[in-house]
């Protein structure tokens, strides 16, 4: 029902919802918690987006199911060479 985006230039996580399988309509931008976000990832229950950022940190956040929204930083990890997001 959502698809998320990671800007660098401005260190957000964009997210858009799905009207059909041709349009999305925007539905919130979102600070990654770092600076230049490399990668993200869901959790596979759906309920966590955890992002990398170049600056040397992984930010984690609940995600809202029903507006598709990043909550506040609930987990924030300093690990210097994180380039990579995936969840086993």
């Amino acid at each position: 029902r959502f698809v998320y985006a990671s800007v660098r230039g401005s260190d957000v996580i964009l997210c858009f919802r799905a009207e059909d399988a041709a349009s999305l309509r925007p539905a919130g931008s979102f600070p990654s918690g770092g600076r230049s976000p490399r990668s993200f990832s869901l959790s596979p229950d759906g309920l966590f987006l955890a992002a990398a950022n170049q600056s040397g940190v992984l930010a984690v956040f609940p995600l809202d199911r029903e507006t598709g929204a990043l909550l506040p930083l609930c987990a924030r990890v300093d690990l210097p060479e994180v380039c990579c997001v995936k969840f086993a």
